[in-house]
């Protein structure tokens, strides 16, 4: 993504490597403040540190992604980088080995003495065999409780009878400070439990396609790759955000660094923890952003606000009685600084929740009640039980004229995908949007029935799909069970 014309990059976190962990243990949690503030920065690492760990995960290569995925370089080894190779025959050896895996080396922090640790959700996604190391060296493999793209987040869960877990605390992100002092905490560039200092530099920064809802922290502590996942805490020790990404030219850290606010990720974590999923709130409508010219032209006092500039029919907003032309300067008495922290905030409550928005219609200020709606990826996963096809993440549409010509499938047959559920089956074995599905175990699906019928023929746990995605053709296994 181009942030500006110096081409600055916003980079997800994880880094692909392979690689032995060596790490001293330290202790557990809470903090002072009447400090020099070096003194305060030992402190907080100290105190903070051993519930950050350390996560590597074989990712689930596909045939796609097999074509477009470089070999991760290993480690970096301060001997060989000025000494040379220890032995030539082993490295050649061991490059050998990891071109054949790739691994997904990622942060985490636990947040419950019962081994519940939040991540990125890009730390694990399409990845298996998840391993945990704590600052002790203690490995452990860790289940999924559940997965968010759109915020990016991840809850995993290590287990352990005979211990209790150091663990961290989520503070309020909403009374953070810009300038104030941040610590950012994980494992860059395979550099286990590292910490870096900085203050916030920036808040609610959106629009930088890392994930659908986007109310970032901005800060220049050091993020590097391999920081995903890991805490941004404040000088109190609390978990301030989750770190994310970086804007970058180079793929390297430049003092712009983004984490997940704590407020957005607790609402998350709690939900993925209680139900293994999240439901996002969905008002039905399309969102503009208040510029100074329109500020002018609808008569607003501030350069603040949400404009509504479409209703989906039947959605809630339009249930409601919400119109087109629709300011909402408040929702439940808080004011709407712009149209990305409205959206946020309508997506992180609950399909069936009550609000009352606050609106400017023709020069009036009037209070409109919505019952808030479930998005529509709610609906779908909630759904995936009716089909097969819908089970292993698809939804499918035959190929017509217009789809032929637009996707490039002149004088072909077959059936279209036009949605695929993430880190579904059909996600993981690399099926994207667009592709056209031409058989399956050598029979033509020349249409969803033909399709949906071949799956549940099946027999097997997986079937053989041939599939054409641009100017490739190949043919993949499909887990169908």
């Amino acid at each position: 993504m181009f942030l500006s014309r110096a081409i600055k990059k916003i980079v997800l976190l994880p880094l692909f490597v392979m690689m032995a962990i060596m790490i001293s243990p330290l202790h557990a949690i809470s903090m002072t403040s009447d400090l020099p503030i070096n003194n305060i920065f030992s402190e907080v690492a100290n105190k903070t540190t051993p519930a950050v760990v350390y996560i590597t995960a074989e990712l689930i290569a596909s045939p796609y992604n097999q074509q477009q995925q470089q070999p991760a370089a290993p480690p970096l080894d301060l001997f060989e980088q000025f000494f040379g190779p220890r032995n030539p025959g082993m490295q050649q050896q061991q490059q050998q080995q990891q071109q054949q895996k790739q691994y997904s080396q990622g942060s985490g922090f636990l947040v419950s003495v019962d081994g519940y640790i939040l991540t990125n959700n890009h730390v694990i996604a399409n990845t298996q065999n998840i391993v945990v190391t704590l600052v002790d060296g203690n490995e452990y493999d860790a289940e999924v409780i559940g997965t968010d793209p759109s915020t990016d987040l991840a809850v995993i869960k290590i287990s352990d009878e005979d211990k209790e877990f150091p663990f961290l605390t989520l503070g309020n992100s909403d009374i953070l400070s810009i300038g104030e002092w941040v610590l950012a905490i994980g494992n860059p560039l395979g550099f286990q439990t590292s910490v870096s200092a900085g203050i916030v530099s920036a808040k609610n920064r959106g629009n930088l396609n890392l994930s659908s809802y986007e109310d970032f922290i901005q800060t220049d502590a050091a993020i590097n790759m391999g920081n995903s996942g890991g805490p941004l805490v404040n000088l109190d020790g609390k978990v301030v955000g989750i770190n994310a990404g970086l804007a970058s030219n180079n793929g390297g850290y430049i003092g712009i660094g983004f984490a997940i606010p704590s407020t957005m990720a607790k609402t998350v974590m709690m939900q993925l923890i209680e139900t293994g999923t999240v439901s996002h709130g969905f008002l039905g409508a399309s969102l503009q952003n208040v510029t100074n010219d329109l500020a002018e032209a609808f008569d607003l006092e501030a350069v603040k606000g949400a404009i509504i500039a479409d209703i989906v029919k039947d959605g809630a907003a339009d249930k409601s009685g919400v119109e087109r032309g629709d300011i909402v300067l408040e929702y439940d008495d808080i004011i709407v600084e712009n149209m990305n922290t409205f959206r946020n905030a309508i997506g992180l409550m609950e399909p069936g929740t009550e609000t009352l928005l606050t609106i400017k219609r023709e020069g009036k200020i009037i209070e409109v009640p919505v019952i808030i709606g479930a998005h529509p990826d709610n609906i779908a996963s909630e759904a995936i039980s009716a089909s097969v096809t819908q089970k292993i993440g698809l939804i499918v549409e035959p190929l017509d004229d217009d789809a032929a010509q637009k996707l490039g499938y002149i004088d072909e047959e077959g059936t279209v995908v036009t949605s695929v559920r993430p880190q579904s089956p059909a996600d993981i074995a690399g099926i994207r949007p667009g592709a056209l599905i031409i058989s399956v175990n050598h029979k033509k699906v020349n249409d969803p029935e033909e399709f949906e019928k071949a799956l549940s023929d099946n027999d097997s746990d997986k079937a053989l799909i041939l599939v054409k995605q641009g100017p490739m053709t190949l043919y993949i296994t499909l887990k169908t069970k």
